[in-house]
């Protein structure tokens, strides 16, 4: 009895759980910004996996079994809350009703791992998300544009939580960049809108 429930013990061990961010991106200029006070609406994120799904693998470590990665809160929320800053930061609105403009998201990929490399760890996350912009939801005509970003940093001891959501909020924070400073997004949000930019 003794030995089962020392497995059983150290197989919980194994899990990681995570959390996404609650910080929005810093303010900066942006193409965005001239588009303020612009109304824009966010259909449901589409593409996402199921809520209880791990999002990457944690490597073993000498008497420690490596074991799976969890997200808090499932991938397109933490999505949507990431655009949703990203689009207020430079001055615009997000709205359910009366929007000039829509966004339909779409989680491409969210996968946050750290395998062993040798004597050390490489955590590394991986966020994708493509956007049709459109006038209204539903629209016949609409623009896409995609948004990808990574960041990994090598560690020397098996990976904790602290570690793993630094990764992960830079890579999300990469991202909200991206987005940020597309004049592609800015032109096609423009001209669904049908303001000249």
């Amino acid at each position: 009895m003794l030995g089962f429930l020392l497995v059983v013990q150290v197989g919980c061990a194994s899990e990681l759980v995570v959390r996404a961010p609650e910080a929005g991106p810093a303010s900066r200029p942006s193409p965005l910004a001239e588009l303020a006070p612009l109304a824009v609406s966010i259909g449901p994120m589409q593409g996402v996996p199921d809520s209880d799904a791990p999002i990457g693998e944690r490597g073993a470590a000498p008497f420690q079994p490596g074991g799976p990665i969890y997200l808090t809160e499932p991938p397109g929320r933490a999505l949507r809350r990431m655009l949703e800053a990203t689009l207020t930061s430079a001055g615009l609105r997000v709205v359910r009703e009366n929007a000039q403009a829509h966004l339909a998201p779409r989680l491409l990929e969210f996968r946050l791992d750290a395998p062993r490399d040798g004597g050390a760890w490489v955590v590394a996350a991986r966020v994708g998300l493509s956007l049709r912009v459109t006038g209204r939801p539903g629209g016949p005509d609409w623009d896409e544009m995609r948004g990808r970003s990574e960041r990994s940093q090598r560690v020397l001891w098996r990976p904790g939580t602290t570690t793993v959501e630094s990764v992960l909020a830079g890579c999300l924070g990469e991202l909200a960049t991206v987005l940020s400073d597309s004049d592609e997004l800015a032109a096609a949000l423009a001209a669904h809108a049908g303001k000249p930019r």
